[in-house]
């Protein structure tokens, strides 16, 4: 990983903004980042609370997409679990998809948008003509 800017320091460690990388077995793309001073590779896909307890059992690490920018990882323990989900919830890297039924379309726009920015792409305000042509 190259070395990223935006760090936080605090009692827990190092956090680090996460920068999106390729998997090198499968291919998929997934979010490089540092969370609490580990090293982390993350599926940038939100789950379900359903999804959340598939990973979980798995023996994958959850973690809540937090920041203005959702740019921000905060793993999930007890606490953050029991309580009212408000924000994204990504999971770390495994080389099989989410089955559609453990995306969590709600939040989607969030981590879609998070995957835009570490691209260098911009989001582009789909509320104009729908008959519009897209941008290139």
């Amino acid at each position: 990983m190259t070395t990223n800017p935006r760090v936080i320091t605090g009692p827990h460690l190092i956090t680090t903004a996460p920068k999106l990388i390729n998997c090198r077995d499968c291919g998929r793309p997934l979010l490089a980042v540092t969370v609490g001073g580990l090293d982390r590779h993350v599926d940038p896909a939100p789950l379900t609370e359903l999804g959340e307890l598939v990973a979980l059992l798995a023996g994958r690490t959850t973690y809540d997409l937090s920041g203005p920018m959702a740019d921000h990882l905060i793993r999930r323990n007890v606490h953050r679990i029991a309580a009212e989900r408000s924000r994204p919830v990504i999971a770390t890297h495994a080389c099989v998809p989410p089955e559609q039924g453990h995306v969590d379309h709600g939040h989607l726009d969030r981590a879609a948008g998070l995957v835009r920015r570490l691209l260098g792409g911009q989001v582009v305000d789909q509320t104009g003509d729908p008959d519009a042509p897209a941008p290139f």
